[in-house]
C-alpha cells in the first residue's frame, strides 16, 4: 500500500524491520509499533479507514467509563501490550490441530493485523467437536467497531447456542 501510494516515509520505515517476524529472527515491540502504526494508517486495523479514530470515539460514548478512565484507556492498553503481547508474540500456537471445545474464528475480509486468510488456512487444519468460521465483508480487525450489526447477531445466532447447551448461557426472564 505504502508503494502504490508513494509513500517514501512509510517504504523506509517498513524497510527498516525487514525481515519482519521472519522465522529465527527476533520482533520486538519497537518493530511492530512501526508496522501496526503504517498498517493502521493504510486500513488493516478498520478496513478503508485511515487511522482508528473510530474506536477512540466510541470508548467516549460509552456508559461504562468515566472521564477519568477514558483518559487512561491507552496507557492501560501499553500496559497491556507490554506485558501481554511480548510474551504472545514469542508463543508458537500454529501445531494445534485438536480442539476439544467448539470453534468459531470471526475474521475481517480485509484484517492484516491477525492475517483472516492465515487464519483460514489454519481454521481448514483443525479437528474440533463443531466448528465455524464466519466471514465479515468489508472489515478488518475491529469486526466489534466495524460490523456491530452482524457482530452481535453472529454471536446470537452462533455462539448463543454453544453456550446455551453447555450451561453457560444467560438466563432470559419472560
Amino acid at each position: 500500500a505504502a508503494r502504490r501510494a508513494g509513500n517514501s516515509k512509510a517504504i523506509r520505515e517498513l524497510e527498516s524491520i525487514s525481515p519482519y517476524f521472519a522465522f529465527g529472527h527476533d520482533a520486538p515491540l519497537k518493530n511492530i509499533y512501526t508496522q501496526r502504526r503504517w498498517l493502521d494508517y493504510y486500513g488493516g486495523v478498520m478496513a478503508f479507514r485511515h487511522g482508528n479514530s473510530a474506536e477512540s470515539d466510541l470508548t467516549k460514548l460509552s456508559p461504562d467509563y468515566t472521564r477519568d478512565e477514558l483518559l487512561r484507556i491507552w496507557e492501560g492498553n501499553r500496559f497491556s501490550e507490554f506485558y501481554l503481547l511480548a510474551k504472545l508474540l514469542s508463543l508458537d500456537l500454529s501445531g494445534i490441530r485438536d480442539i476439544k471445545c467448539p470453534l468459531i474464528v470471526f475474521a475481517g475480509r480485509e484484517d492484516v493485523n491477525v492475517n483472516s486468510y492465515v487464519a483460514e488456512e489454519w481454521f481448514s487444519t483443525v479437528t474440533a467437536p463443531s466448528k465455524q468460521f464466519v466471514w465479515f465483508e468489508n472489515a478488518a480487525h475491529l469486526l466489534m467497531t466495524e460490523k456491530p450489526g452482524q457482530f452481535l447477531m453472529s454471536l446470537v445466532s452462533d455462539a448463543l447456542p454453544i453456550a446455551r447447551r453447555a450451561g453457560d448461557a444467560p438466563k432470559v426472564s419472560s
